[in-house]
């Protein structure tokens, strides 16, 4: 059971026989709000709740076991969603025997309209830093857990600042694998799905995302990739992901539009990931389609032809890429961190799917499918339609705990958060 609100009445049974009471007995209650049973950051620019880092006065420090948990959402989540995330996630592990202490977390992960996705993919990467700090800055163990898009500001903070966590729990992770796992990488020019069907024909040595093949140490060039992004996350990093996962599903009808997945029923958050990364580049009218971006990516630059380009030397490709040629700053050899970072993150398409929906096989590594029946003991609590009983990409929060305490009970039992 939970309280809707904060009272110290007492829950009262009372038994009445023809409208006489025949009984009545009371039970002490003090009902106040969850937030109050854990710790707080703020790392959005402005804005927010109020970061707060003080004992927490419903759970005091000597309930827990002593090892820290900190949550970050993803996506689109604003301030005050991002509340909510927070205390379901701290119920649902509470629910399921953890004794850690608590740390709910926001970010700037909702900049702009809900489809433009690279500007807080950019975000992700800026605010890397500040997370390191404010981790780095609590003692005992540290165990991070971050949904979706959230897993980019800590596989950045892990690879760029050397945050040093005990255990690293990805959930439905919006990070491509390739940045995990460098074989993940494909560049084939058959039955690839990330590949624009406008480039089909064109070599994949005239692609951005393999323009930093031709460029070498000390130029900055050649850091222009998702392949082998985050090495240092491997050693401390669990993949929690689901293959039915709407918003990482595959389209394989040649190049989606925006509004594949279906307007009527309005189903277009399908195929998100691939979208965002197949509009990298790509612009109607000198505007970027919906969802995507005008910076490099898969649109055309260079004033090449299909024959031509094939046929350009990589000499002729590093001083005249068959790419977009913005944003300017990407055809230095000296670039900035940042600047790499919002490069990659809004003119570099990846060439591997998402970690949140597959499996990452490393020998060792850890996986684990929230969409398997054995994961679902109780069935689902969606049927039907779209859809069916597939464990979708915000599942682990909008799905009733009577559905998803496995995966809770997991995340506990390998974090040894009891």
């Amino acid at each position: 059971m939970e309280g809707a609100k904060a009272t110290t009445e007492p829950l009262v049974l009372e038994v009445f026989e023809q409208g006489i009471s025949r009984f009545r007995a009371e039970l002490p209650l003090s009902i106040d709000g969850v937030e109050k049973m854990y710790r707080w950051i703020n790392l959005r620019p402005g804005g927010g709740p109020p970061t707060s880092t003080n004992e927490p006065p419903n759970y005091p420090d000597a309930f827990s076991n002593g090892t820290n948990v900190f949550f970050l959402h993803g996506f689109n989540v604003t301030a005050d969603e991002s509340r909510g995330w927070n205390a379901e996630m701290f119920k649902r592990l509470y629910q399921s025997g953890s004794r850690a202490k608590f740390w709910g977390m926001t970010w700037r992960g909702d900049q702009g309209a809900g489809w433009e996705y690279q500007i807080n993919v950019a975000n992700a990467f800026a605010i890397a830093s500040n997370f390191n700090v404010q981790v780095s800055g609590v003692s005992g163990d540290k165990i991070v857990l971050a949904h979706s898009l959230g897993n980019m500001v800590v596989s950045a903070a892990i690879q760029d600042y050397g945050l040093n966590v005990d255990k690293y729990f990805m959930l439905n992770a919006a990070v491509a694998m390739e940045c995990y796992r460098p074989a993940s990488f494909s560049d084939a020019t058959n039955n690839n799905y990330l590949l624009h069907e406008d480039w089909t024909g064109y070599s994949n040595k005239t692609w951005c995302s393999k323009w930093f093949e031709l460029f070498s140490s000390p130029d900055d060039r050649e850091k222009l990739t998702w392949k082998d992004r985050f090495p240092s996350v491997i050693s401390v990093a669990y993949n929690f992901y689901s293959s039915g996962d709407e918003i990482f599903e595959t389209y394989t009808n040649g190049t989606p539009s925006p509004f594949s997945g279906g307007v009527i029923p309005w189903h277009v958050e399908r195929y998100a990931w691939q979208k965002q990364e197949m509009f990298k580049g790509r612009t109607i009218l000198g505007l970027p389609v919906l969802g995507g971006t005008d910076w490099a990516g898969w649109g055309f630059g260079g004033g090449y032809s299909m024959a031509t380009a094939n046929a350009a030397t990589p000499d002729n490709l590093r001083t005249n890429a068959a790419f977009r040629h913005e944003p300017a700053g990407m055809f230095s050899s000296n670039i900035a961190v940042q600047v790499r970072n919002d490069i990659i993150a809004r003119g570099v398409p990846a060439l591997s799917y998402a970690a949140g929906e597959n499996a990452i096989n490393l020998i060792g590594f850890y996986n684990y499918n929230m969409d398997e029946a054995v994961h679902k003991p109780n069935g689902w609590g969606r049927s039907g339609g779209t859809y069916g009983s597939r464990w979708l990409h915000s599942d682990l929060k909008n799905m009733a705990y009577l559905y998803t305490y496995e995966l809770f009970n997991e995340l506990v039992s390998q974090g040894s958060l009891q």
